[in-house]
């Protein structure tokens, strides 16, 4: 039986792509996560660099500045990403591809880079192993991705009104340490900070997360349109949550720092 909380890649893969001409409008914390990962960057003097999940581009600026002798490979499931990344003057390799099956060689990069991306795989410790496999010996792996208390207001709210997946299961920081672990990393840490953004009613959380694209693309996800009176019943529930003038959505961020054997 299928695990209603597993990603379905497909729908995901839609979802981006008609999020790709808006993104970067919506994308405030996606940016502000891409520069605290920034800060984790290694000294090292990396000759190839992956980008895998890059969508428009927000880590090539923080990486050229960074190793400006090196060349960064931006990797991304929808090609509508990378054509908005090309439309804003990023002209470097690019290349369509799924991180759980990359189309590159062992030991291709001597830093791979993934910014908020990996919460969509299918199998966290796959892809996890196939970055380790890319990486040169003793390469590093920098990526941020969302934690397990992120949108905990929407899953809680959600729990009791329907049996249908509303919200993305995300790791914890121990599991992902153990995934890396388990996937052959070394050197492995894990940081994790919370983000509580605030917006003036529940449609606006859900209207922001349609324009970035990550709404919900679960395998238990309601197949038919989700009725008016549930709404109405999770939307109380978040009401209740009210401070103000608005309603709160955490988002917990980790951050691996990580090394090939």
């Amino acid at each position: 039986m299928a695990d209603p909380a597993a990603v379905d890649k497909a729908r995901m893969r839609r979802a981006f792509e008609r999020a790709a001409r808006h993104y970067d409008r919506a994308a405030v914390l996606q940016r502000e996560v891409c520069g605290e990962l920034a800060q984790t960057l290694p000294d090292m003097a990396p000759r190839r660099i992956l980008d895998a999940g890059s969508g428009t581009g927000f880590g090539a600026a923080p990486l050229h500045r960074r190793y400006p002798a090196a060349r960064i490979v931006a990797l991304d499931i929808a090609a509508g990403m990378l054509l908005a990344a090309r439309d804003k003057g990023e002209t470097g390799p690019a290349v369509c591809g799924d991180i759980e099956r990359l189309p590159f060689a062992a030991g291709a990069f001597e830093l791979v880079w993934s910014n908020l991306a990996v919460q969509w795989l299918e199998d966290l410790q796959r892809g996890l192993a196939e970055l380790r496999r890319v990486l040169a010996p003793g390469g590093a792996l920098r990526l941020a991705t969302f934690g397990a208390a992120t949108l905990m207001e929407l899953r809680e709210d959600f729990r009791d009104v329907d049996g249908h997946t509303h919200v993305h299961r995300f790791a914890s920081a121990d599991g992902l340490a153990q995934a890396a672990s388990d996937a052959g990393l070394c050197a492995v840490g894990v940081a994790s900070r919370r983000r509580v953004l605030h917006y003036p009613d529940m449609q606006a959380v859900m209207r922001e997360l349609k324009a970035v694209g990550a709404h919900n693309a679960t395998v238990g996800r309601p197949t038919g349109l989700t009725g008016r009176r549930r709404w109405q019943q999770v939307a109380s529930r978040y009401e209740a949550r009210r401070q103000g003038q608005v309603l709160p959505a955490t988002y917990e961020i980790l951050y691996l720092e990580a090394h090939s054997p």
